[in-house]
């Protein structure tokens, strides 16, 4: 993703990929755009596995999140829950960190999970964290809400209106089975007048 026009020269940036099969047995450095994003690709291959309770899932979720990014200062909170179907998108903050993770993942257990610094910006502007790889790997945005705004939603390539989810703060637009490249972000205020608009990368 594009640097935020209120980020300060040089700031800065980290991450790790980590692709697993029921354990992470490599981890590479991967650099998207100016930013760089943490991974967990994760995939079941036990012949005997059932499906994971709700609080096992979540437990696996904050695991790795705390260890997408060493020598965190905090410990990441959880800060949104959204599902979809079968699958269910966790979303952790560690404000000391000022970074943010997102855990996706179904029956069998998480899938997939990813992580990137929250970059600083206007107050009154639409943040997006992550958001060139995100669109790539998970039909994901994950962003800040502008001041004075309740309520986010997206439109998409495919003409689709996405309306997120978010706590006030920390808002998640996301759709598993439609891409949000390019999508059009608006946050609403009061009376549904517009706050601010922002457009997301095309993953590019």
């Amino acid at each position: 993703m594009s640097a935020d026009p209120g980020d300060p020269p040089g700031a800065r940036s980290r991450g790790v990929w980590y692709r697993a099969a029921a354990a992470v047995v490599a981890g590479v450095g991967v650099l998207v755009a100016s930013n760089m994003i943490s991974w967990h690709d994760g995939y079941s291959v036990a012949a005997d596995a059932r499906p994971m309770t709700d609080a096992e899932t979540g437990a696996e979720c904050h695991r790795l999140s705390a260890g997408l990014q060493h020598g965190f200062a905090g410990v990441p909170a959880q800060r949104l829950e959204v599902e979809r179907g079968d699958s269910t998108l966790r979303v952790y903050v560690s404000e000391a960190d000022d970074w943010i993770s997102v855990c996706r993942s179904g029956t069998a257990g998480v899938d997939l999970t990813f992580g990137t610094v929250m970059e600083s910006g206007p107050a009154d502007s639409i943040r997006l964290f992550g958001d060139g790889d995100a669109v790539v790997k998970a039909n994901v945005l994950v962003g800040q809400l502008p001041a004075g705004a309740t309520t986010v939603r997206a439109r998409l390539a495919s003409g689709r209106v996405v309306t997120g989810t978010d706590d006030g703060g920390i808002f998640v637009v996301w759709d598993p089975t439609d891409s949000v490249r390019s999508a059009r972000v608006t946050a609403y205020g009061p009376g549904g007048s517009v706050v601010a608009e922002a457009t997301a990368s095309d993953g590019s």
